[in-house]
């Protein structure tokens, strides 16, 4: 307890012995003046209560104005980087998408998503914005860093209005990343009601929020997210025909041609990107007699994967089956089906060094980015025919493993040629991972005496016994001993298994 003033102690010490003096005549403490009457004082003091309560309406009756200037309590949600009054009031006014009232926060959709919740959020905060305004963002990702496995998910898109969540309409976003598995530039029309005082996060900023229902790992990793930025396109100025194929190293670019008065100051983050030289002359022969066959029309297998080849220099090897469907259903499962009439399906291995360049996530398995195959399917609807049913994916990658025991020559350490004689295997089954000369290829046959032949040659092994070989499918681990080692599918290419 704080006191404003004291008890009025000294005061009641002098009128006290005046009042005594005049009941006795005698005063107190005797013929003494300077010895007042004794006080006493408190060692200790207490305060306890039972029960204390109060009631919070937070029902959707009570909504008017003057009901929420009485309240005599405040309800808060407290977030992970700030905190919201609950009211329905507060909700009413905003024309809230949710007008209920909730215990704990609420992570999920607008309400055509039946309450799912969010697997993944990403919060931009914007200042110096003046709604109504456009605002274009560059988000530069790392190209093939989103599970190649994975479906590509939908970006949800909102903006913050007085701690709430709104979507944007479709017409305002300009997504020009295909849902952030490619570099680029999305384009927001932000609504005049958005709003920089906001308490659930740091204030004096317009917020955007990016969020995903699932499959969150399709998503590439993000490098940046930087304002004011733009898609520089290069013009032909008399430059080496071969120029336009180089790429250009960042900060190459630091100024205009023209000065500007209205520009502070121009970067350039990232190297650039998409850049062909001037076509040889052999290069065009094929071209055009490619072109002259399939008349940029997708009819025949030969004409699928020439499109795609001459569309797509980072890729190697396109392969085309018909009457083949391969997809991934709604539930996650992986759909493979020879005998399906009507779909057409198209298998990819990229160009391995240019990959390597873009952080591989797994060098043994050379998948083609999400961005990459999207590109593709894009390219090749616009020349299919209407029925057909288009499903562009990765191959299947079957892993071959063995088990054996070795015995190495005296004189050599066993731990460290033990490590020698797994990257030898690993280079033997999989050699693209270890030469850029290499590309992989779809079937073949591994066969078990040619491997433990190739094994039996090294330099330090002096002999091999109980050799297996097993073949490992998709989450369903190899344990037959096998003679030979072939591709389940049309679709599949044998690799080596990370553990030898």
């Amino acid at each position: 307890m704080t006191l404003n003033d004291d008890f009025g102690q000294a005061g009641y010490l002098s009128d006290l012995r005046v009042y005594l003096i005049a009941q006795s005549k005698t005063p107190p403490g005797g013929t003494n003046p300077n010895n007042p009457p004794y006080i006493p004082t408190i060692t200790s003091l207490s305060a306890d209560y039972a029960t204390a309560t109060q009631n919070i309406s937070l029902n959707e009756s009570i909504s008017k104005e003057i009901i929420f200037e009485r309240r005599q309590a405040k309800f808060y949600h407290l977030y992970p980087f700030g905190h919201a009054e609950q009211h329905p009031w507060l909700k009413n006014k905003d024309n809230a998408f949710d007008p209920k009232i909730y215990l704990v926060p609420q992570f999920y959709y607008e309400p055509t998503s039946q309450g799912k919740a969010y697997d993944a959020e990403f919060y931009i905060g914007v200042t110096g914005l003046k709604p109504p305004q456009n605002l274009a963002l560059l988000f530069q990702v790392a190209d093939g860093t989103a599970d190649p496995l994975s479906i590509k998910p939908n970006i949800h898109w909102s903006y913050l209005r007085n701690n709430e969540w709104i979507g944007f309409a479709k017409h305002e976003v300009q997504d020009g990343t295909d849902g952030l598995i490619n570099s680029g530039i999305i384009t927001f029309s932000i609504p005049d009601e958005a709003s920089s005082a906001n308490t659930m996060l740091p204030t004096g900023q317009h917020w955007l929020r990016a969020a995903v229902a699932d499959e969150s790992d399709g998503v590439c990793r993000l490098l940046a997210v930087s304002a004011q930025g733009l898609t520089v396109t290069f013009q032909n100025q008399g430059n080496d025909p071969a120029f336009p194929e180089k790429v250009l190293t960042k900060s190459t670019i630091s100024k205009l041609n023209s000065p500007d008065a209205a520009i502070k100051a121009i970067s350039q983050p990232f190297p650039s990107f998409g850049g062909r030289g001037a076509e040889q002359e052999t290069v065009f022969y094929t071209r055009v007699s490619e072109r002259l066959r399939h008349k940029d029309r997708a009819i025949a297998l030969w004409d699928y994967e020439h499109l795609i080849l001459e569309a797509f220099p980072q890729i190697y090897k396109a392969k085309c089956l018909n009457h083949t469907r391969y997809e991934t259903d709604g539930t996650g499962i992986r759909i493979y089906n020879e005998l399906a009439p009507g779909h057409v399906t198209i298998v990819t291995i990229p160009d391995i060094p240019d990959q390597q360049f873009h952080n591989l996530r797994d060098p043994l398995k050379p998948f083609t980015s999400l961005g990459l195959l999207a590109e593709i399917k894009e390219f090749l609807t616009k020349r299919l025919s209407c029925f057909v049913q288009l499903h562009v994916e990765n191959p299947r990658f079957e892993e071959v493993r063995v088990n054996f025991k070795v015995k190495f020559y005296e004189g050599f350490d066993e731990i460290f040629y033990e490590k020698k004689l797994n990257q030898a295997i690993t280079a033997f089954l999989s050699p693209w991972a270890f030469a850029s000369d290499k590309r992989p290829s779809f079937g073949g046959k591994i066969y078990k005496s040619v491997l433990m032949n190739f094994i039996e040659e090294q330099p330090y092994v002096d002999y091999v016994t109980d050799f297996q070989l097993f073949h490992d499918l998709e989450d369903n681990p190899g344990i037959i001993n096998k003679e030979e080692v072939e591709g389940s599918t049309a679709i599949s290419i044998l690799v080596s298994s990370k553990n030898i």
